[in-house]
């Protein structure tokens, strides 16, 4: 097994653990939309989810430098 093959692997596994987790997470955050249980308002959640997509907007920008470094032409 080559080095790349190490690190393919370890980033499906990793990254497959880690999105789980996100996903898990979000929908926690979507059992606060429950008003049975929870009061907010409008800018509670406009705040939340602001938060989310500038985040998911960095971590996008970061995979999209990472694939722009690696280009590479070939003659």
């Amino acid at each position: 097994m080559s080095i790349n093959d190490n690190k393919s692997t370890r980033f499906k596994r990793l990254a497959t653990n880690r999105v789980n987790k996100a996903i898990n997470t979000l929908r926690l955050i979507g059992n606060l939309a429950n008003t049975n249980n929870y009061s907010f308002e409008d800018n509670d959640v406009s705040t939340i989810f602001n938060a989310i997509d500038e985040e998911l907007k960095l971590t996008k920008a970061r995979f999209s430098l990472a694939l722009k470094r690696r280009r590479k032409i070939k003659l």
